[in-house]
């Protein structure tokens, strides 16, 4: 049997400065309020238009503040700190678009305006475009070397590019400049995991991550991301006592959160208390329906409480979310519930759709697929000897090339 998050390990959660938006379990990218650090000199104008602007913002009222803007930029349409609050309300709207014109006109009237391009550089990220996230949060940089949230948002760039010990380096510098930067801290520990690019990290980087999850919540005890983190971390090297304190955590703090229910529910899989995490899988999936991975691994759980019948059809409704990600697993999960309840028919059925989905050509796979102890019933059956061969011929083995790179640099 097969979960996804096993494959692809555990994930840790990035905290990325400026909003707060919840996107999916897996990874979640969650940004502070745009605009809650803006220094006040911003708000020095005698225009009442824009006062009543900053005001409508502070309060996170953006409809009334970008109206504000508007008919302030109606009587100065050369008013860069105008442009930089109405780029920060259009971002808090999810009119991205929008802000990143508004940021750039700011930069044009004020050449070396250092805020505007870190929010530029904000924007950019959530665009899911960070290498010109870091071009931007290279001059603001440039601009002032002691910018503690330009490092952070430059950081969290180098992360999602895969550069994981440009990653460290970065929110390291944040931490340095500020010390009780609490989501710079949740993003090392975050990084320090992913820089491993490994399924299982090393247990020492592992307890460096813990360290930065529990300066966050020093400085920000109530900081979920770093709470779930760090339950996440302590489930790795089995410290479920502790990892279950902090899941409870993360729910009181959060309990319409999926993913505070997802991590949970990964826990108590590990303890192999599957009664108990089915109720947390079936949690998360009461506040977001389409959760595929929930589908996979509650109907995992449920094949281990022999439960086969709602075992498969949780993993077929994996399937129908997510076809394209999730077909080729879900058949492998439902070929294993029917050779363990010795329907021979359709497990070869089901993997013979498994196969048809390609879903053997890695190695890893087909060296899981064959020690798989769900398939002891048919491990000396003839039939599925030949079909173990013709499965073998087709793995693709990755070519490594003699030039290639250390994981993270």
């Amino acid at each position: 049997m097969l979960m996804k998050y096993n494959l692809m390990s555990s994930r840790f959660n990035l905290a990325i400065m400026f909003f707060q938006r919840i996107e999916s379990y897996i990874l979640v990218f969650v940004i502070a309020l745009l605009g809650a650090q803006i220094n006040v000199v911003h708000a020095q104008s005698n225009d009442p238009y824009f006062k009543q602007g900053i005001y409508h913002f502070s309060i996170g009222n953006f409809k009334e503040a970008l109206l504000d803007f508007d008919n302030c930029l109606k009587v100065n349409e050369e008013f860069a700190d105008a442009y930089y609050f109405r780029g920060n309300t259009y971002f808090n709207l999810d009119k991205n678009e929008k802000a990143v014109k508004d940021l750039e006109k700011a930069i044009k009237l004020k050449k070396e305006y250092v805020d505007a391009y870190n929010a530029l550089g904000h924007v950019y990220n959530e665009l899911n475009d960070s290498k010109k996230a870091i071009k931007v949060l290279d001059v603001a940089i440039n601009l002032d070397p002691f910018f503690a949230d330009a490092f952070n948002n430059r950081g969290v760039s180098h992360h999602r590019l895969g550069k994981f010990r440009a990653a460290i380096a970065d929110f390291s510098s944040a931490i340095e400049f500020d010390s009780t930067f609490a989501l710079a801290y949740n993003n090392r520990g975050s990084a320090r995991y992913y820089n491993q690019n490994v399924a299982s990290p090393h247990r020492s980087d592992v307890e460096l991550a813990i360290d930065d999850f529990t300066n966050a919540l020093k400085y920000e005890p109530n900081l979920l991301l770093a709470v779930r983190n760090r339950g996440i971390a302590f489930s790795m090297i089995d410290m479920y006592a502790k990892a279950m304190e902090d899941h409870n955590r993360s729910i009181q703090l959060a309990p319409n959160d999926p993913s505070n229910y997802m991590a949970r529910a990964r826990t108590l899989n590990e303890m192999k208390q599957y009664a108990a995490a089915v109720k947390d899988y079936n949690s998360a999936l009461r506040v977001n329906p389409f959760i595929e991975d929930a589908y996979v691994e509650m109907g995992n759980c449920k094949s281990r409480l022999n439960r086969h019948g709602e075992s498969i059809q949780d993993q077929l409704r994996a399937a129908e979310i997510n076809p394209k990600y999730y077909s080729g697993l879900a058949f492998y999960n439902v070929a294993c519930n029917y050779s363990l309840i010795e329907e021979k028919d359709l497990m070869f059925k089901y993997l013979e759709m498994c196969k048809k989905e390609d879903y053997f050509k890695t190695r890893q796979r087909f060296e899981h697929f064959i020690e798989d102890p769900d398939f002891d019933n048919f491990r000396q059956d003839q039939d599925f000897v030949e079909f173990v061969a013709e499965v073998k011929k087709k793995i693709k083995t990755p070519k490594i090339s003699p030039n290639s790179t250390q994981p993270g640099s």
